[in-house]
């Protein structure tokens, strides 16, 4: 089983902001995405991306993956951004507008160099990819595998959905076909899932309504733009009570079978037959609820 990497919660916080970067690293979110792109104004991108750079330098984000969304390299700002982040060391760089390999590319090779003026080990800069165009989600499968610095791919449903000329709605239908299209070109280049932020800040109602359909989906975690989102979706991408207690109800079962001299058939719990893929996922979630800190008592 690979390394497990808590991305249930990923925070986006303005870099334009102080008072924002200062309270996010006393947040509860697995990481934190510290965003040079949409959340700053054009007026203030060169002011952002020294704040960002102070913040990595300064602040004490704990045990959070600090993560930074530098702008599109087709941009006057984003070959800078990497130039003035790379020696900040943050945990990864978030590549927006993501269209074809060739764009991974162009970043890798400006990581590489950034990474060699600032005396680092080459490829230690990781990459997680927004994946929001038509075109980025058409060539999703190749992205996906296109470089060994991915860790994941995150989908942007506001581009998307501009760019696809639809509506966000709450019941999702709309989204269901590029959210499966994202989480299989994840799952084929063994790299994690992230959703979309949910919009409406006031409504958490909603925000779990669209954070579960994608858990159910497979994804490993869920942008947010909001505090207050934090720890629905950290509950919503995270074994409940009653899950765990089952996966330990499974693996004891399974391991037990296995040591039971003769046994030429399964275990069952709950009338549900145990295979190894049961095992293997049952290992899994209770791997994700120990890194988090979790228990069949937790509330």
């Amino acid at each position: 089983m690979s390394e497990i990497v808590l991305r249930r919660s990923i925070l986006y916080v303005p870099g334009s902001s102080q008072r924002m970067l200062e309270k996010s690293a006393a947040l509860d979110a697995d990481g934190v995405l510290l965003d040079l792109e949409d959340a700053v104004f054009h007026t203030q991108k060169a002011e952002a991306r020294e704040r960002v750079v102070r913040a990595l330098h300064t602040l004490s984000f704990g045990h959070k993956e600090t993560g930074v969304r530098i702008n599109a390299l087709d941009t006057p700002f984003g070959r800078e951004d990497i130039e003035a982040i790379v020696p900040a060391k943050p945990s990864l760089v978030v590549l927006p507008k993501v269209n074809s390999p060739a764009d991974v590319a162009e970043a890798d090779l400006t990581l590489c160099k950034a990474e060699r003026a600032a005396s680092l080990p080459p490829g230690s800069t990781r990459l997680m990819l927004l994946i929001e165009t038509p075109h980025g989600m058409a060539n999703a499968f190749p992205i996906a595998s296109s470089s060994k610095r991915i860790v994941a791919l995150q989908y942007g449903a506001a581009d998307f959905t501009t760019e696809m000329r639809g509506r966000i709605t709450l019941e999702r239908t709309e989204q269901v076909y590029p959210l499966y299209h994202l989480l299989l070109a994840a799952r084929m280049a063994r790299v994690q899932a992230i959703d979309t932020p949910y919009f409406d800040v006031r409504d958490l109602e909603g925000l779990r309504r669209h954070a579960m359909l994608a858990a159910d989906m497979g994804y490993d975690g869920k942008a947010v733009i909001h505090p207050s989102h934090i720890e629905p979706v950290n509950q919503i991408f995270a074994p409940s009570p009653d899950e765990i207690h089952l996966c330990r109800r499974i693996v004891e079962a399974y391991e037990a079978a296995q040591a039971e001299p003769g046994r030429d058939r399964p275990p069952t719990v709950d009338g549900m037959l145990v295979e190894q893929l049961n095992y293997g996922h049952a290992l899994r979630r209770l791997a994700i609820a120990k890194k988090a800190g979790l228990s069949e008592s937790s509330g």
